[in-house]
C-alpha cells in the first residue's frame, strides 16, 4: 500500500507496440526542489496528493529508450508496468525526487550503460499481481547514484522475481543499501544472480527484508 496512488504523467502509453524514446534531447518533467506534492484540481482525498512521473508504459511490447536524458519529474522517473521486450541503454536520468527506473511486472527486459542520479531507489522492481512475475532481466554496465537503495526488489512483491542478472555495475551513495531485498506478500525469488559490483559510500552491500504486510 503506497500513500499515494502514482499514476499520472507527462509522457505515457497504454497496451501498443513499438514504442521508441530515443535521440540526444532532454525530457524534463519540471520539478525545482518543491516539498508539496502536487494538489490535483477538483480532486480530494489521495487522489489530490498525486506527483506526476515522466514516462509511464503500461501493458506494451517492444519498448526501446535509448540515448536520451531524462531529469526532474515529480515522482518516478519511468515506470514499466506489465510490459514486454524492452530494452533501455545509454539513458542519463537525473532525478533528485525519486526513483529512476521502477519496473513493474514485466519480461524480458535489458537495461545496460546507463547513468542514474536518484533521490530515491536507482531502479526499482516490483510485482502488483501473483500472475503476473517480473522474469527475464538483465542490468549491466550502470552506474547508480542514489538516496537510497541503489536496486531494489519489493517490498510490493505478489508475484515472483525471476532470472534476474545484474553485473558490472557501480552504486554509490545508497542510503537504503546497494542490492536491497524486501519480500512482504508472498513472493518467491529465484534465480538471480549479483556479480561485479562496485560499492562506494553505501550503508550495507546487501539489505535482506522479509515480513508480512497487513492493513491498519
Amino acid at each position: 500500500y503506497y500513500p499515494e496512488p502514482l499514476d499520472r504523467c507527462l509522457i505515457y502509453a497504454h497496451n501498443v507496440e513499438h514504442v521508441v524514446i530515443t535521440g540526444p534531447g532532454i525530457i524534463d518533467g519540471g520539478w525545482s526542489g518543491e516539498s508539496l506534492p502536487t494538489q490535483i484540481p477538483g480532486a480530494t482525498g489521495r487522489e489530490a496528493l498525486q506527483r506526476p512521473m515522466l514516462v509511464r508504459f503500461e501493458s506494451c511490447t517492444n519498448v526501446t529508450i535509448n540515448d536520451t536524458n531524462l531529469v526532474n519529474a515529480f515522482s518516478w522517473c519511468v515506470h514499466l508496468k506489465y510490459c514486454s521486450q524492452v530494452r533501455i541503454s545509454g539513458v542519463k536520468i537525473d532525478n533528485d525526487a525519486q526513483d529512476g527506473f521502477n519496473i513493474e511486472s514485466s519480461t524480458d527486459i535489458t537495461i545496460s550503460d546507463c547513468r542514474l542520479r536518484c533521490g530515491d531507489d536507482g531502479i526499482a522492481l516490483t510485482t502488483s499481481r501473483s500472475d503476473r512475475p517480473l522474469r527475464n532481466l538483465t542490468v549491466s554496465n550502470c552506474v547508480i547514484t542514489s538516496r537510497w537503495a541503489g536496486i531494489r526488489l519489493g517490498p510490493l512483491s505478489k508475484g515472483n522475481f525471476e532470472n534476474i542478472v545484474v553485473s558490472a555495475c557501480v552504486l554509490h551513495n545508497c542510503s537504503g543499501g546497494g542490492i536491497k531485498l524486501g519480500m512482504f506478500e508472498g513472493a518467491v525469488i529465484r534465480n538471480c544472480i549479483f556479480s561485479d559490483l562496485i560499492m562506494e559510500n553505501v550503508t550495507s552491500p546487501i539489505f535482506l527484508l522479509v515480513g508480512v504486510w497487513t492493513d491498519i
